[in-house]
């Protein structure tokens, strides 16, 4: 759900797991963003991202903040 011109909340199913077998939470997509984005791969992809203001609200909820509107 749009929160505004460039933050969205993302609500994660809470059934989803790791390979290894570990709970998929909103802590896990900010670490995803940030190491993709300091690993300099897709750096256009990644650009896009404002990891600053990306939160995590709980185990299930994420915003994540864009650079564009």
């Amino acid at each position: 759900e749009y929160v505004d011109d460039t933050h969205v909340r993302f609500h994660l199913r809470d059934d989803v797991v790791s390979h290894a077998g570990d709970p998929f939470t909103a802590s896990d997509v900010i670490y995803t963003l940030k190491t993709g984005q300091e690993s300099g791969m897709l750096s256009n992809y990644y650009s896009m991202f404002n990891l600053d203001e990306c939160k995590v609200e709980d185990d299930y909820t994420v915003i994540i903040a864009t650079n564009n509107v």
